[in-house]
Order: C-alpha cells, then sequence, then structure tokens
C-alpha cells in the first residue's frame, strides 16, 4: 500500500502516530493540525510580528532551542521585560541586538551574556537556564559562554519578531529578512515542551504564523507589515 496521500490513519482505540515496516517508517502523522501545513521557516519584512501566550514566570529549570537567522545586529527577535520592583531591574529575557539579555541575580539589572551572530544564515543556540543555578549557552553545537542565572518570575508573555517591552512590542520589532526556525522551551523538570511554535500556515487561507502545539494556539502577524515563509516541510 502506498501511504504518500495518507493524511490521518484512525482506529478504535485511537489515532495512529506511525506505520513501520521493520525499521523502516512508511508513514507518520505530522505534529500539526490538519488545517495547517508546517514550512521551514518563517520570516519578517520588518513590520510583522506577534505576542505569544508564553512566559517562564512558572520555570524554575528550562532549555531554549533556539535556530534563526538575521541579517542585522539592529533586531528584536524575541523577548519581553518585567515590571521594576521585584528585586531587579526591570527583568529581561530577549534576543536584543547582539545579545542574549537576562538576569545574573536578584539584586543587579540585567546583562549580557553573549553576542548572536548576524550574518544572514542559520545559527542553532541551545541555551540552559537554571533558576539561582547555572546558565549555559552552545552556538552551533560548541560551547559558547556561561555564568550565573535567576528568574524573576515577573515576565511579560514573550513577543516573536519583537521584544514585549513594557507591551509595547510594536516600538521594538526585528529587520526586515529575519527568520525563525525554532523557538522551542523545554521544562527540565518534567522534560516537556511547554512553548513550541511551529512555523506554517493556514491552508483555507495561506495565512502565515506560528502554530504552539503546546497550547494549540495559531498566532497571526500583529503588525502592519506581513510574514514570508520557506518551503512545506
Amino acid at each position: 500500500m502506498n501511504f504518500a496521500a495518507v493524511k490521518s490513519v484512525e482506529i478504535p482505540d485511537g489515532c495512529v502516530a506511525k506505520i513501520c515496516s521493520g525499521d523502516t517508517v512508511l508513514w507518520s502523522a505530522g505534529i500539526l493540525p490538519s488545517a495547517y501545513q508546517a514550512v521551514e521557516w518563517i520570516g519578517t519584512d520588518g513590520n510583522a510580528y506577534f505576542v505569544s501566550n508564553f512566559s517562564i514566570n512558572h520555570l524554575s529549570k528550562f532549555t531554549l532551542y533556539y535556530t534563526y537567522s538575521s541579517p542585522s545586529n539592529g533586531v528584536h527577535m524575541f523577548g519581553a521585560n518585567g515590571p521594576d520592583g521585584y528585586g531587579v531591574n526591570a527583568p529581561r529575557f530577549l534576543h536584543r541586538h547582539g545579545a542574549l539579555v537576562f538576569n545574573k541575580n536578584t539584586t543587579g539589572g540585567n546583562v549580557f551574556l553573549f553576542s548572536f551572530a548576524h550574518d544572514n544564515t542559520w545559527h542553532t543556540y541551545e541555551i540552559r537556564c537554571e533558576h539561582q543555578g547555572n546558565i549555559n549557552a552552545h552556538k552551533d553545537g560548541s560551547f559558547l559562554a556561561e555564568s550565573t542565572f535567576v528568574n524573576a518570575n515577573v515576565f511579560y508573555p514573550f513577543g516573536v519578531f519583537c521584544n514585549n517591552y513594557n507591551r509595547a512590542p510594536a516600538s521594538y520589532k526585528a529587520v526586515s529578512g529575519s527568520k525563525i526556525k525554532e523557538l522551542r522551551f523545554v521544562d527540565e523538570t518534567t522534560g516537556k515542551d511547554v512553548f513550541n511554535p511551529v512555523p506554517c500556515y493556514r491552508k483555507r487561507d495561506g495565512v502565515i504564523g506560528m502554530f504552539d502545539v503546546v497550547s494549540k494556539a495559531f498566532f497571526t502577524n500583529a503588525g502592519t507589515g506581513s510574514f514570508t515563509k520557506g518551503a512545506d516541510v
């Protein structure tokens, strides 16, 4: 039987995720609902962005898996801040301009851990954080930097292709040509994803966005510009 055109398979006890013949996978279900088509990446023209429903407030130990491309340092790829008055000065966790900005301890302001590469090519970062513990980062599989980390637990929801700074994301946007393949947060206390927005488009009207497979929310452009997309995957 040819399974190439099969979109889903149902049996009385549930849905089949994969059909194999020995070690060969004949068919596997996609990560997205059937109404959406996953794509390789999502990009911005400099005026397209969204604010998600996710924050790191409840996380004591987490890892960010992040793959992006940007042509310039004048960029706010993702992030959020929190209000003053919580022992830290407007706590932040974000990719702003050339750096990852975060809080090192409970009394100081935000600091830079490392400089992001902005050379219009793809880079993958793995950033592990533990509240009142360690933060360490790897770039393209190699160790990059480490320090101490505190989660202030008062962050606003994360912006994507923007920084949700004081709930004014339109003032802090990524530059035209910026792209994201992955922006996935894993709660290391459970080993489960807590935010995994997949680049995609809605099949019925072609609207481009990101579908968070954790909260089942589809995020579309909240700005004045347009998203771009890569090839179907």
